[in-house]
């Protein structure tokens, strides 16, 4: 056994040593200066708890409890109290008289509110404003504990809902959940109604017990939802009062309380209009202005005057570095690796609004919108293809035909001409002569890889596809199939994040369309 000189401290002991939700094995008992904890646990268990929380442990000796000295072996024989001096006690009563203690204020995403009728729409309406979920039900409050020491909460409330004292019958209200959808909700509305006095806050620890908000018992909160036996209680302090509740109906949406104050009667079929015959047609797909503002230019679309003009707005740029140009029969697209490029004096800017290489020139907008999947059925671009969708025409590009921008101005390497050793030379010709018939005699190309390039293609511009052999040309391609997020990881572990943002940005607006 161990004496405590207070009910608080009685619980919070049995709190650090209970075994299961009803402690099970304990036994809590009262004598006319203090309370007893009855415990079957091991001694130097049961000492080290006691001396925290101010208890004196009692050893059982022959009906006597005989005070124990706190160390070595328990006492076998002395003069203590009388054993059945005491009086059993039943937990519920040493919650009542213990009473709940405040605990500091901390964000919550829910809040259970009782609350009187005349007070109900009020604040459902304010909560709504808030954006909270709100739900509500009727319940009846009757007295929880059956006593009429008024002092431990029995009645004599301040609240508007509080039952009246003595075990007589209480009255009606509600109970308002308040659930915030993100987040938590505002501290300063919780506040608010804590300081109204016809309005009681409360967490709710089970759907069978609401316990006062900020407040808590020195018992665990599970252990005090397992001494609930029927109904739901409600615990608190400052006056308030406790309470049983006992519920009516379903819980209601707080919506109801905004409803439009003029009836909108529901009409029989008959009374409704002609359907259609026929389906309407659907609207034309166009391209209309929008804002513009934020947009970022991914590519660009080029005439002829703007192509020619090209070599003297990049050359010397460090754009003309990752740049790339698809040609076409009278229009052009200009793109760059990772997405970026600055607002060029030609052509016409260009917004990549996808899935895919998906282009709408920068401030306009489909109309009507259309989800990703329905562009993608439209405008598909899965193949390596680009498609940019003006206001008066629809133009496809092979963007695995790019090359590199500079190739505008760069022009045709200048023959080579290969210094070798003249006793070097000889050896090769009289080798090429050993093994080349005299009749079929070829002038041999000593460095095949520095052959002049043959020129083909509008304006001198080789068009095959460029060699896909560093990382930024590996990026293009990722980028051109549409795989923006290895496109910006590949930047990204190569020092650019400025590419890499613009890949992650654009890869983050198509998840949001």
């Amino acid at each position: 056994m161990v004496r405590f000189g207070a009910a608080t401290t009685a619980l919070m002991f049995a709190a650090q040593l209970h075994r299961s939700d009803d402690l099970a094995g304990m036994g809590f008992l009262r004598s006319e200066d203090a309370w007893w904890v009855r415990v079957d646990l091991s001694l130097d268990v049961v000492r080290e708890a006691a001396l925290s929380c101010g208890g004196r442990v009692h050893v059982t000796c022959a009906g006597q409890l005989v005070p124990d000295r706190g160390w070595g072996e328990p006492p076998t024989e002395g003069v203590g109290l009388e054993l059945s001096s005491l009086t059993e006690t039943p937990l519920v009563e040493a919650v009542r008289i213990a009473g709940l203690v405040k605990t500091p204020p901390t964000p919550v995403s829910q809040v259970t509110i009782v609350v009187p009728g005349l007070r109900l729409a009020e604040l459902i309406r304010r909560a709504l404003d808030l954006n909270l979920t709100v739900t509500y039900q009727r319940v009846d409050l009757t007295p929880l504990f059956e006593t009429s020491d008024r002092a431990h909460g029995a009645g004599g409330g301040r609240s508007g809902y509080a039952p009246a004292p003595g075990g007589r019958s209480g009255r009606s209200g509600y109970v308002v959940d308040l659930v915030a959808g993100a987040g938590n909700v505002s501290p300063s509305l919780v506040a608010a109604l804590e300081r109204d006095p016809f309005v009681l806050v409360c967490r709710r620890v089970r759907d069978r017990l609401l316990i006062q908000h900020r407040h808590a018992s020195p018992l665990p909160d599970r252990v005090l939802a397992a001494l609930v036996d029927h109904g739901v209680w409600v615990l608190a302090a400052d006056g308030y009062g406790c309470a049983r509740l006992t519920a009516h109906g379903e819980p209601q949406s707080g919506t109801a309380f905004v409803r439009s104050p003029v009836d909108r009667p529901l009409q029989p079929l008959e009374s409704l209009p002609e359907w259609p015959d026929a389906v309407p047609e659907p609207p034309t797909l166009t391209v209309v202005p929008a804002r513009a503002h934020g947009q970022k230019i991914d590519a660009v679309l080029l005439s002829d005057e703007g192509l020619a003009a090209l070599p003297l707005v990049l050359e010397g740029l460090p754009l003309a570095e990752t740049a790339q140009l698809t040609l076409g029969r009278d229009r052009h697209l200009l793109t760059a690796t990772g997405g970026v490029l600055e607002d060029l004096p030609v052509g016409e800017p260009l917004r990549c609004v996808g899935p895919g290489q998906l282009y709408l020139p920068l401030g306009f907008r489909l109309k009507p919108r259309l989800p990703p999947a329905a562009r993608r059925a439209l405008f598909p671009t899965d193949q390596g293809d680009a498609i940019v969708l003006t206001a008066d025409a629809c133009y496809a590009f092979l963007l695995r035909t790019a090359v590199p921008v500079w190739q505008l101005w760069a022009g045709e390497p200048p023959e080579v001409d290969m210094q070798l050793p003249p006793e070097m030379e000889r050896s090769l010709r009289l080798i090429d002569d050993g093994l080349t018939p005299p009749e079929r005699t070829r002038r041999v190309d000593f460095l095949p890889g520095l052959r002049r390039p043959r020129r083909s293609g509008p304006r001198g511009i080789r068009p095959t596809p460029m060699e896909r052999g560093s990382w930024q040309d590996q990026a293009w391609a990722l980028e051109s199939d549409g795989q923006l997020i290895r496109a910006a990881e590949l930047h990204n572990r190569h020092n650019q994040p400025l590419q890499a943002a613009r890949l992650y940005e654009r890869a983050a607006e198509l998840e949001e369309g």
